[in-house]
Parts: C-alpha cells; sequence; structure tokens
C-alpha cells in the first residue's frame, strides 16, 4: 500500500470501517511512513473532536478527555481483535492447522487398522485351534470306526458306581481312546491314573484330568511289550506312581 491509497483508507480505519486485511496493510505502510503516521493521528483526533462540533452546551473539560479515552480504548481494542483475526487468516498458520488435522485423522486411523489388526489375529487364532480340535476329532473318529478297534466297557466300582468310562482299543496301531464320566473331583494334590492291567503286574498308562463334571478324555500308545488285557482308573499323587495305591474307580469288563 502506498501514500495515495493510505489516505484514501484512513479515513475508514478511523471510523473502525476498514477490512480485516486493509487493516493491516495500512498498518505495516503507517509504521514505515512518517506522513501518512501524522495524517493517521490527525485523523483520529478530528474523528475524536466530531461530537463536540454539533451546536449546544460545551461539555466540562473532563468529560472531553473521558470521552477520548474511551475511544482510544475502544480503538485499540479494535487493534488488537484485527491482529488475532488476521494471524488466523494466515496461510502458514491454515498449512499448520492443515497438518495437525491430517496428522490426527492418520493417527486415528493408524489405532483402528491396529485394532482390526489385533481382531483378526484373535479370530485366526481361534480358527486355527478350531481346525486342530476338528482335525482330532476326526483321526479319533476314524480310529474308532476302524474295522480292528474294539471296545471295552470300563464300570465304576463300589467306591463311586455312578462313574462310567468308554475304551476305544486299535491294536493294530496300538492306540487307547479313553473316556471317562461322571467321577467326582479328586482332592487337592490328587489325579485320576490309568493303567494298563496285563498277566503280570499293572503298567503305568498315564494320568487322565477330569473337567468339573467329572468327564475327561486321553489318548494313549501301547508301549513295545507291554500286552494289556484290560484297564483300570485309580486316584493317586498327581505326579503318578509306578504301580496303584489309591481307590479303583474304573475298571474293565
Amino acid at each position: 500500500m502506498d501514500c495515495k491509497e493510505s489516505k484514501e483508507a484512513m479515513g475508514l480505519y478511523v471510523v473502525g470501517a476498514l477490512a480485516l486485511d486493509e487493516v493491516r496493510e495500512l498498518e505495516e505502510h503507517i509504521e514505515h511512513c512518517p506522513t501518512c503516521k501524522v495524517e493517521r493521528a490527525a485523523d483520529e483526533q478530528a474523528y475524536a473532536l466530531l461530537p463536540f462540533a454539533l451546536d449546544g452546551p460545551s461539555p466540562p473539560a473532563s468529560a472531553r478527555r473521558a470521552l477520548l479515552d474511551r475511544l482510544e480504548e475502544e480503538r485499540s481494542t479494535r487493534r488488537v481483535e484485527a491482529r488475532g483475526l488476521n494471524f488466523l487468516l494466515r496461510p502458514a498458520f491454515a498449512y499448520v492447522l492443515l497438518a495437525l488435522t491430517v496428522l490426527a485423522i492418520a493417527l486415528v486411523g493408524f489405532q483402528e487398522h491396529q485394532r482390526y489388526s489385533r481382531q483378526i489375529a484373535a479370530a485366526r487364532a481361534e480358527i486355527d485351534t478350531l481346525r486342530s480340535q476338528i482335525d482330532l476329532t476326526q483321526a479319533q473318529l476314524a480310529l474308532i470306526q476302524a474295522p480292528d478297534t474294539t471296545v471295552l466297557n470300563l464300570a465304576g466300582q463300589p467306591v463311586h458306581p455312578e462313574a462310567v468310562g468308554k475304551l476305544f482299543w486299535n491294536k493294530s496301531r496300538k492306540i487307547w481312546l479313553v473316556y471317562i464320566f461322571q467321577l467326582p473331583a479328586p482332592p487337592s494334590g490328587k489325579a485320576y491314573e490309568l493303567w494298563f492291567l496285563t498277566r503280570k503286574n499293572p503298567v503305568q498308562a498315564g494320568m487322565i484330568s477330569s473337567d468339573s463334571q467329572g468327564n475327561g478324555f486321553a489318548q494313549i500308545s501301547i508301549p513295545e511289550g507291554v500286552e494289556p488285557i484290560s484297564a483300570a482308573v485309580s486316584l493317586e499323587p498327581e505326579q503318578g506312581v509306578s504301580a496303584p495305591t489309591g481307590a479303583i474307580y474304573l475298571a474293565g469288563t
């Protein structure tokens, strides 16, 4: 803005009717132009004295001074507000605001991506677990249905007659599938142990864990040299023992 444009805009500036962008340009020009600075002071004084040009009694000097002070205060306030608004309208501020907005959107998108990734990973893990269970069930079913698989019933003994069990014995693969039902929950430090009953002595077959309903399952491979003729389940120390010491809960019939 040059001196000619400054003089044309000075009147609107003094009365507070100049546009915000023009206020900034005019004030930048006045700051470096002594002539226009004097022009602004003169116009501001004339604007302040305008009310006293009307006919009527002259106001007291104190009232005039108070009015001038009030006008100066309001004019200063308008300039501060204009500067603040002009700052918000500067391109640099707009670019910073845009960058912060994009960053916030990207951060939210990243967090959502992470959340969905965790959900997908959990779902895949669950699917893999289900597939493993299905594969195991299908393998057990195939073994149960094999022509050389025989079934041995396990009957509850006097210590707990309600208990029942089934043993599927595949002789060619030397595998037992043992299912137990309705056994009482073992006391602390105890667990159920399965035994190969041979023509000589019982041989350890393995431990069988049971759920809260007393139901359990175990897949047992028959070692080389062991020739079982039946099976039994007893309550033993949870680490297992080499020969039965506790009560017999299930036995083959």
